[in-house]
């Protein structure tokens, strides 16, 4: 209690220092503006309490106002005001905030040096205590007549920062209050009809454009909300951006208004270098509110204002610059970005003192707001219709084009359909004669097939001397480079060939041919398959150079020559390129598992590898072939094959099926019956190859000792 007294002990011994002049509230037909009879004191630690700056050290700090509301602009400090009124007459007198969006607005009010209450207004304090609920901040006087009441007010913002007092009675604040809300209303009429109205052509499909003007007046009529304090209608999570970040809403419908800019004057393509700028402008913006969200505010908005200069004279300039170039929409845009720049250029040149500042500035920057929405909208809607127009006339053009092009065609074709009935008759003609040519053709390839079969390995011959085997044989065409041929020798061992001729259809057919014929006649000197194959090589070489090729050519075949004795159960194999498998059961040793044999369900892989060089001309054809030797056992099942099998493309990816996954499957069948395996293979390969084209010739044999 002694300390209340001595401020306002302190209060009284300043009014003997400063003659301040007393505002007299004479009648209520008029709104009072403390204006100049203010005293103001800059409190740049924004720390000093109503104690101290009560005291005559600090209240000697106060200085007259200069202006009838004194601007700040953007402060960090906190300023305080100080004022006296008095009155004569019985009125409800109410004191006015101006500025709705202040961040804090303290008032101490004293009656005969006695602190008698205090309030607080701002965009974080309740409307409790209020003499009105609305979004400005009233406060009841109480004050009778002849009564004299001393306020302190001390004010703190992130925005620009003006000292609007106003002080009346209920009723001329509420012909005030109308007046204002009627023609705010009418601005937020405006705009959110512009808003529907372009968001409907955007959904409709016209493009880009559309989408980035309603999100560029949309975010505009979030910006204005914040200034007239209508923001108190909206979401609270959007009041907390715009309270405590109140840069990012400009931020985003400049970068929106530079958006729509790019699209609709098209500076991609008419303006690169300006486009290019935009470009940067828009990520500055992004800077900017980055800046802000990690709380470096006075920054951010330093920046925001270079940003808001810097965009405004690159869109004027791209306007300018359209216009120059006959762009019939650039007026549109020049005359609406125009108006709202102006009324921007006044509203933040007010906070500087560059222009008159006055309550009703806001006004100036709504109609801006009005001219750039309704005249950018005709922009679109007239950039839409001329759209519609030659789109209309394009038809129009087009379906002339095709009438006349119709009246064309039906002329050409009269004379068409006769030249075709012509022509049909030729080709019904050529046609019978290539028919009958196929035919022959057809019937000579089926005749040499007959023929390249008596070449190949009979029937009789193998059910002679293999008792379980198969033979899967599936040429490419009708006639075949892959064959199977076999021989008895004198000595009792069964020759068996599995080869591949280079080529495939009527010119591997050939090859075949040549390739069996020089296989016999080398086992009319030699037994073994190395040196069979070695002899073959020699004599398709020497026959080859008949053709006139000095060497012979590269041709001849790839091979797997197999020598079975099943007596002794000796197999002797020499291969060039094509591998032999040879699989076998396995079994455990007695006693190991069990007391009786158990077979494994693994059996063992014996590959003999081939030597990498074919049955031909080739660069190591000086080399002999190798000859490998195995013991045999009964149940072991040889396989002997060519590449067409596993080079066939297939499956869901289109892939080869691979020699692997050929060996793995041979595996996993050895112990079925070998007309079984056969019938897998076969089914196996047909699924693979689905729809694709066979791409070779194929041959695989199956032999089970």
């Amino acid at each position: 209690m002694k300390n209340l007294i001595s401020i306002f002990f302190f209060v009284c011994i300043s009014q003997l220092f400063y003659a301040q002049e007393i505002i007299d509230l004479r009648n209520g037909d008029a709104l009072v503006n403390p204006g100049k009879r203010m005293y103001i004191y800059e409190d740049q630690s924004t720390l000093l309490s109503i104690k101290e700056i009560t005291k005559p050290e600090t209240l000697k700090l106060f200085t007259p106002a200069t202006q009838e509301i004194p601007n700040f602009n953007v402060c960090a400090s906190a300023i305080w005001s100080r004022f006296i009124i008095t009155t004569r007459v019985k009125e409800n007198w109410l004191l006015e905030v101006g500025n709705p969006n202040a961040e804090s607005v303290k008032c101490f009010i004293s009656k005969k040096n006695k602190l008698i209450d205090s309030v607080e207004f701002g965009i974080h304090s309740s409307n409790s205590g209020r003499a009105l609920k609305t979004y400005h901040g009233y406060y009841d006087l109480n004050i009778s007549p002849n009564d004299t009441l001393e306020l302190f007010i001390r004010w703190t913002d992130k925005t620009p920062l003006h000292l609007q007092f106003s002080i009346g009675t209920v009723s001329k604040f509420f012909e005030s209050d109308h007046l204002t809300n009627f023609s705010h209303g009418l601005f937020y009429g405006i705009i959110i009809l512009m808003i529907i109205y372009n968001l409907f052509l955007a959904i409709s499909g016209n493009g880009r454009e559309y989408y980035f003007y309603v999100f560029y007046i949309f975010f505009n009529l979030l910006f204005l909300l914040f200034f007239t304090g209508h923001v108190s209608v909206l979401p609270q999570s959007i009041r907390n951006i715009l309270y405590i970040h109140p840069v990012v809403i400009p931020a985003i419908f400049g970068t929106f208004g530079i958006l729509f800019t790019m699209e609709f004057l098209q500076t991609k393509k008419l303006m690169p270098t300006i486009h290019f700028f935009m470009k940067l402008i828009i990520g500055f913006a992004a800077v900017i509110v980055l800046i802000s969200l990690l709380n470096y505010f006075y920054i951010a908005l330093f920046l925001l204002q270079i940003e808001g200069i810097l965009l405004a004279a690159v869109c004027l300039g791209s306007g300018i610059i359209s216009f120059r170039n006959k762009n019939k929409f650039a007026k549109f845009y020049l005359f609406g970005y125009g108006a709202y720049l102006l009324g921007l250029t006044f509203f933040i040149g007010s906070d500087y003192d560059f222009f008159p500042f006055f309550n009703q500035r806001i006004y100036i920057l709504e109609s801006g707001a009005i001219a750039e929405a309704v005249m950018l909208s005709f922009a679109i809607g007239e950039k839409l219709n001329s759209a519609n127009r030659e789109r209309s006339e394009a038809q129009q053009t087009a379906l002339e084009i095709s009438m006349e092009n119709e009246k064309i065609i039906r002329e050409q074709n009269s004379m068409l359909e006769q030249k075709v009935l012509e022509r049909t008759q030729q080709l019904q003609t050529k046609n019978k004669i290539i028919e009958e040519k196929n035919r022959d053709i057809l019937d000579s390839i089926r005749y040499a097939e007959r023929i390249q079969k008596s070449f190949m390995a009979t029937r009789e011959l193998l059910d002679e001397n293999l008792k379980d085997y198969f033979v899967m044989f599936q040429p490419k065409d009708v006639v075949s480079g892959d064959f199977y041929w076999s021989a008895k020798l004198p000595d009792g061992r069964f020759l068996l060939a599995t080869a591949d001729s280079t080529g495939h259809g009527v010119p591997g057919a050939i090859m075949s041919l040549l390739n069996i014929t020089s296989l016999e006649k080398a086992i009319e000197t030699f037994t073994e398959p190395s040196k069979i194959l070695n002899s073959t090589r020699k004599i398709i070489i020497e026959r080859l150079k008949k053709d006139g090729s000095p060497d012979g050519g590269k041709d001849g075949m790839d091979c797997s020559l197999i020598s079975l004795n099943l007596e002794t159960l000796k197999l002797q194999v020499a291969a060039a390129l094509n591998p032999v498998w040879i699989i076998r059961k396995t079994t455990h040793p007695k006693g190991s598992i069990s007391d009786k044999m158990t077979e494994t369900p693994d059996p063992i892989v014996i590959e003999i590898k081939p030597d990498k060089m074919p049955v031909g001309k080739h660069e190591m054809q000086h080399l002999p072939f190798t000859q490998h030797e195995i013991n045999l056992e009964k149940g072991d099942v040889i396989y002997t094959l060519t590449d067409g099998f596993p080079d066939q493309f297939g499956g869901e990816k289109g892939k080869k099926f691979m020699i692997k996954n050929l060996r793995d499957l041979l595996v996993k069948n050895s112990n079925l019956p070998m007309k079984d395996q056969k019938i897998i293979l076969e089914k196996t390969f047909t699924s693979w190859a689905g729809d694709l084209e066979q791409v070779d010739d194929v041959t695989l044999v199956g032999i089970r000792i």
